[in-house]
C-alpha cells in the first residue's frame, strides 16, 4: 500500500485548520507530499530518512534545531502498514507540546491506510465477480472446471440448475432524457442513482437467495441467473417468478417512473447452457416489445414479462428468412406492401381489438364504446383493403400473422 499525495492532502486539509502547527506528511522516501506550508512540498525531509531507516520517533529540540542546518523542532513519526513502513508524519514545534498532535495524525493516517486498502479489496472483489458473470452469460470459457472452480471462490455452486432473467429499460435513452428534462437533473448523476436504486428495488422485491447470482451490466439491463432447486417443478416456478417480475416491475414504475420489461430463459443444468438462457431472456424481450406495442391503450393485459418457451409464433416469425417472408406476403395473402401501412390508424386499433376479443363483435364494440353497426364498417373496410375478412377465423389468421410480421420485422408502427 502507498501513501499517495491525494490521501495525505485530503488528510491535511482535514485538520490543518485544527491543530495550529505546520503539519508534514512524507512517502517512503523521505519528500514532502503534503503539507500546511505548500512551499515545502516536494522538497526532502532529512528528519523523515531518519524515521524510515530507524522505524523510530525522532523528536528534534530546540537545542538540536540551533545546532543543525536546515532543521526545525519538531516530531517525526513513522506510519505503518501491514507491519511496514510506508510514510512518516512530521508536526513542526515543541516536541513536548505536539507530541500528541503527532499521535493524532499518525493514528488517522494508519487509519485512513486501512479503509483505502479495504475498499480497493472490495472494489476488486466485485469487478473480479462481475467480469466471472459476464464471462459466464457470455460463455467466455473453454474448461468448465475451472470455471466450476471460480463459482465457489464467489460462493456459487454451479451445478445447481439455473435460468437467466433480464430485467430492462424500456427504450433506456429515452427515459433517461424524459427524466433529466422533467427534473432538470445532471445526467451523470442520474444515471449512477438510477444504477444504484434499480437494483435495490429488485432485491427488495425480488426475494433472491444464496445462490442466486446478480449483475448489473451497465447498458439498462439487470440480470439474475436464478437457482432452481425445484426442475421437476418448473412450471410452479414460473410462476413464482411471474408473480415477483410483476411486483418488481409494479413497484419500479410506481417509484422511479420508469417502464421495465423483463424476459426469462429456459432452465439449463450446464453452465456452458447459461449463455443460451441468457440469449433466450435478451430474445424474449425483443419480441416482448412486439407484444407490448400490439396491444390496444384499453387493453387491461399489461403483462410486461415474457418467457422465452411461451413465445411460440413469434419465435417461428423471428427465425424466418426475409426471402421466406416476402413470398408468404406477396404470393400467399397477396400483399404487395406492410399490412399496417395499408391501414389507417382506426382500422389497426380495430383490428388488434377484434383480435384480442377472440373476434366477438359484441365485446369488442362495447370495449371500443362504438356501435355495433360502426365496427361491422370498419371490418368490412378491412376487408376490402386485403382481401381478407377479420371474421372468418382462416382470415383473420391470416392478418394476425401479417401484423406480427410488420411489427418482429421493426415495419410496424403502433
Amino acid at each position: 500500500m502507498i501513501l499517495t499525495s491525494s490521501l495525505a492532502t485530503e488528510i491535511v486539509e482535514k485538520i490543518g485548520h485544527i491543530i495550529c502547527y505546520n503539519i508534514n506528511i512524507m512517502n517512503h522516501l523521505g519528500i514532502i507530499i503534503a503539507s500546511t506550508n505548500p512551499k515545502r512540498i516536494n522538497t526532502y525531509h532529512k528528519g523523515a530518512e531518519e524515521v524510515i531507516k530507524t522505524g523510530k520517533i525522532i523528536e528534534i529540540t530546540e537545542e538540536i534545531a540551533k545546532n543543525s542546518q536546515g532543521v526545525q523542532e519538531g516530531v517525526n513519526l513513522p506510519v505503518s502498514f501491514n507491519n511496514k513502513i510506508v510514510g512518516v508524519v512530521g508536526i513542526t514545534g515543541n516536541p513536548s507540546i505536539v507530541r500528541q498532535y503527532g499521535e493524532l495524525v499518525k493514528s488517522m493516517v494508519e487509519l485512513m491506510l486501512q479503509q483505502t486498502f479495504l475498499t480497493e479489496q472490495i472494489t476488486l472483489e466485485r469487478n473480479a465477480r462481475e467480469r466471472f458473470i459476464y464471462d459466464l452469460i457470455h460463455a467466455n470459457f473453454y474448461d468448465e472446471e475451472q470455471v466450476l472452480l471460480r463459482g465457489k471462490i464467489f460462493g456459487y455452486d454451479l451445478t445447481i440448475p439455473r435460468l437467466c432473467i433480464v430485467f430492462n429499460v424500456n427504450s433506456f435513452n429515452n427515459s433517461l432524457k424524459q427524466w433529466i428534462k422533467k427534473y432538470q437533473a445532471d445526467s451523470k448523476v442520474f444515471i449512477q442513482d438510477l444504477y444504484n436504486n434499480i437494483p435495490k428495488f429488485i432485491n427488495n422485491y425480488f426475494p433472491l437467495k444464496k445462490q442466486d447470482i446478480f449483475l448489473s451490466l451497465g447498458n439498462g439491463d439487470f440480470i439474475i441467473l436464478l437457482a432452481v432447486q425445484d426442475v421437476k417443478n418448473i412450471k410452479d416456478v414460473v410462476k413464482q417468478i411471474a408473480l415477483y417480475c410483476n411486483n418488481t416491475i409494479d413497484k419500479i414504475k410506481e417509484n422511479l417512473e420508469i417502464e421495465i420489461i423483463v424476459g426469462i430463459g429456459s432452465c439449463y443444468s450446464s453452465i456452458s447452457d447459461l449463455s443460451k438462457s441468457y440469449n433466450e431472456a435478451l430474445k424474449a424481450i425483443k419480441i416482448g416489445r412486439v407484444v407490448m406495442h400490439l396491444r390496444t391503450d384499453n387493453n387491461l393485459n399489461k403483462n410486461n414479462v415474457f418467457f422465452y418457451n411461451n413465445l411460440g409464433i413469434y419465435l417461428l416469425i423471428d427465425s424466418l428468412p426475409d426471402e421466406a417472408i416476402e413470398e408468404f406476403m406477396k404470393k400467399y395473402l397477396r400483399i404487395n406492401q406492410n399490412l399496417t401501412n395499408l391501414l389507417d390508424p382506426t382500422l389497426k386499433e380495430t383490428l388488434l381489438k377484434f383480435f384480442e376479443c377472440d373476434l366477438n363483435i359484441s365485446q369488442t364494440s362495447r370495449e371500443m364504446y362504438i356501435h355495433r353497426n360502426t365496427l361491422i364498417y370498419r371490418l368490412d373496410k378491412i376487408y376490402s383493403l386485403t382481401g381478407r375478412d377479420p371474421r372468418i377465423f382462416s382470415d383473420a389468421v391470416d392478418l394476425k400473422i401479417g401484423l406480427l410480421i410488420d411489427a418482429i420485422r421493426g415495419n410496424g408502427q403502433f
